[in-house]
């Protein structure tokens, strides 16, 4: 259980006492719209000129073994998994609401970084956007932006 991840403290430790569960969690009942989380409703109020910019970015350097397939395998996993990687906001009476969308996985891109770090639609989603791409070494970087 949970309190095995306290009581050992390695790897080696713990791994005797792990036990193989069903990985499928019980799926709630579909949720498509919800109102906003707490911190949601603060961004939207405090960030009323172009909250569409308001994006983070990191550049991941990979490994030479890494492919542009295995990058896309591991993202579709990604995207199937959480959810909250398919929100998309719409104003609705006059508030925020958060809204599950059925997109497909947005594919990965060769961007310039300045077309990466474009502004997203916040109403119509995705809120990520992956690129990637080679420098001139020969080194293989994914930028991932996502809306904040």
């Amino acid at each position: 259980g949970v309190r095995d991840l306290f009581r050992y403290a390695t790897i080696a430790e713990l791994a005797p006492h792990v036990q193989t569960v069903d990985a499928a969690p019980a799926k709630a009942a579909a949720l498509t719209q919800a109102p906003l989380a707490p911190i949601q409703a603060w961004f939207f109020a405090h960030h009323t000129v172009d909250p569409h910019w308001f994006n983070h970015a990191v550049r991941i350097h990979l490994p030479p073994e890494a492919t542009r397939d295995t990058i896309a395998k591991a993202w579709q996993a990604l995207w199937d998994r959480h959810e909250a990687l398919r929100l998309r906001f719409v104003r609705r009476d006059g508030r925020w609401m958060q809204e599950l969308t059925p997109a497909a996985c947005p594919p990965i891109e060769s961007l310039m970084p300045d077309q990466a770090n474009q502004g997203f639609d916040l109403t119509r989603g995705p809120l990520v956007r992956f690129s990637l791409d080679r420098d001139p070494s020969g080194t293989t970087s994914l930028l991932i932006v996502i809306h904040h």
